[in-house]
């Protein structure tokens, strides 16, 4: 048993423990006294009142909620989720305050019980396996590629070109891929398989397995996923990897090609500010001072994470290299996916 099924089964044991302790407290609580009486029928509080809340009421109360999720929110957006002690301080006294409103019965507590089991577990679901990363938006002039989900018969209809590198082949120069005989145009007739399996590779350097071609140019390579249990067709098979190696940057910005990473041209010269703004924390790399930087530091690193890193999602990284005047000269886009 791997990793991933030893944990998804950590999780439903953990559901089913919460549930067989809750009947155990729902057939307590039903079990009839010697007076005939049951303990979930008991009031829990002094409160006389069994009417629907007012409108005041509800004004009133569901200000209180308001104004608690904005100082939560507002705390935990600045201090991280180390000062969500913060946001118990403030809920559970509204919390309280809401219940004791009108008479509750053991059956009130019960259903509140129930609730608080729920939230609590799927609090846990989301400290130690997060949300599922948004996969980065990229755009090739007018063609948006979504990694894991476009194929490369979606990139064919779209009217470009597949390259794939043959056995043995040479080390021909980049301005000779597409002229050297070291790779074949793809037929698109179902010849070509893609093996089930992840297999991590470079995809911003020399001699790629597949070349994403249009109209006679190169546009940058691919790597392509066939998913963890079978084989398929290349034709199926997702993207899972761009780049664009150094040779090939300098030759799509003379010919005027345009691409963008969630909405910033890579073609012009990059901003560190505009970076900073649109990835926010997920710019975990940049560089220091640039007066005294070398060229192998001149390096932009994003990445699109959770906290399970790749057991339940899929995981995003990009890197992108540029020389002293900003100018992009390598870029890679690669998806670490569930395994």
């Amino acid at each position: 048993m791997d990793a991933r099924s030893v944990l998804i089964a950590s999780y439903v044991g953990l559901a089913l423990f919460y549930i067989a302790i809750y009947l155990f407290l729902v057939y307590q609580m039903k079990r009839k006294r010697a007076d005939g009486t049951r303990a979930i029928d008991d009031a829990v509080n002094d409160q006389t009142k069994t009417g629907r809340p007012s409108v005041a009421e509800i004004l009133i109360y569901g200000g209180m909620i308001v104004i608690a999720g904005l100082i939560i929110y507002d705390a935990v957006y600045r201090g991280g989720y180390k000062l969500s002690y913060i946001g118990r301080a403030v809920i559970i006294p509204i919390a309280v305050s809401i219940f004791n409103a009108r008479k509750r019965t053991g059956r009130s507590l019960m259903a509140l019980l129930a609730a608080f089991f729920i939230v609590f577990y799927f609090m846990l679901l989301f400290f130690f396996i997060g949300l599922p990363p948004k996969a980065p938006g990229l755009k090739i002039n007018q063609t948006q590629i979504v990694m894991d989900q476009t194929t490369a018969e979606d990139l064919h209809a779209e009217g470009y070109d597949i390259y794939c590198r043959r056995e043995n082949a040479g080390r021909a120069e980049y301005r000779d891929y597409l002229t050297s005989g070291d790779y074949q145009k793809y037929a698109w007739d179902q010849s070509r398989t893609i093996p089930r399996g992840y297999e991590p590779r470079d995809i911003d350097g020399a001699y790629p397995d597949y070349l994403l071609v249009k109209n006679g140019q190169i546009i940058g390579s691919l790597i392509f996923y066939a998913g963890r249990k079978e084989d398929k067709i290349l034709e199926n098979s997702t993207v899972i990897g761009f780049g664009i190696e150094e040779d090939g940057s300098q030759s799509d910005r003379e010919k005027g090609l345009q691409i963008e990473l969630e909405g910033i041209n890579l073609m012009r010269s990059l901003d560190q500010g505009e970076l900073a703004r649109v990835f926010g924390k997920k710019l975990w790399l940049q560089p220091g001072d640039r007066k005294n930087a070398d060229v192998t530091s001149l390096v932009y690193g994003i990445q699109w994470t959770c906290r399970s890193d790749n057991f339940f999602f899929n995981n995003f990284y990009s890197y992108i290299r540029f020389d002293e005047l900003n100018f992009m000269t390598r870029f890679e886009l690669l998806t670490n996916p569930v395994r």
